[in-house]
């Protein structure tokens, strides 16, 4: 296994500093676009003027290449991609900063976002658990029985709701796209699913943070809208915070 940085002007090599990590660049079989941007990022034949240049699979590239110090599986964060080397300008390694730190806070939101499903799921069960018990014996006046009956349409009503909206959006799930190359052509125009993420994670810190929609839910009802020419009363799901932002 090799022990030295490809990148240009990296002098790096295994065992140098403590901390330092190496990675191997990634393959086409696992994900040629990623690869695509990694070898556009590391830019060797443009910079050593020696033609194309395909890295082998024991090339590696080493961590200091990345914003925060290591790369990143997340296709939503900037470290997905290298950024950082000797010819980046100044400049874009300000935005690329930038980027990060907007990453990292939307991040933040979407853990807050997590935190209210789980609330969400654990007010279905109290829902569901509610619907089981037994009337108390001493509840059975008329009174008793009124509000009882209430309660228990409203639980039907929020639980019908439920239902219906979790069908809605499972049909513009991103895992529904995600094995389905011909559903992602026929809705966004794009090829397949590994191009609308290379889209997405082209755009993604252009993106309001604000809105209620998801980053995918926002790129892929706007492609829609290209495509088909939808006018956005046609769009599901949508409140009228989220149509503010197409």
């Amino acid at each position: 296994m090799p022990d030295s940085c490809c990148a240009i002007g990296c002098t790096n090599r295994r065992g140098d500093k403590p901390g330092l990590c190496f990675y191997r660049i990634p393959s086409d079989k696992e994900n040629p676009e990623r690869r695509q941007l990694w070898i556009q990022a590391i830019r060797r034949a443009t910079v050593s003027g020696n033609g194309t240049w395909q890295p082998s699979q024991y090339t590696r590239l080493c961590s200091d290449h990345f914003i925060k110090g290591a790369t990143s599986d997340d296709l939503l964060s900037p470290d997905w991609v290298p950024s950082v080397f000797s010819h980046t300008p100044a400049t874009k390694k300000r935005k690329r900063e930038k980027d990060m730190e907007r990453y990292e806070q939307h991040s933040r939101i979407q853990i807050k976002r997590m935190e209210v499903e789980k609330k969400q799921d654990a007010v279905d069960v109290l829902l569901e658990l509610s619907s089981g018990e037994p009337v108390p014996q001493q509840c059975l006046s008329n009174h008793c029985k009124d509000d009882m009956a209430k309660l228990q349409q409203e639980c039907d009503d929020l639980r019908e709701e439920n239902r219906r909206l979790k069908t809605k959006l499972g049909i513009l799930d991103e895992q529904a796209f995600e094995n389905d190359d011909e559903k992602v052509k026929a809705l966004t125009g794009l090829p397949t699913f590994a191009k609308l993420q290379v889209v997405l994670y082209s755009v993604i810190l252009c993106l309001p943070t604000h809105a209620t929609l998801s980053p995918f839910h926002q790129l892929l009802l706007t492609l829609m809208r290209m495509k088909m020419n939808l006018s956005l009363a046609l769009l599901p799901n949508l409140d009228s915070d989220s149509k503010q932002n197409f």
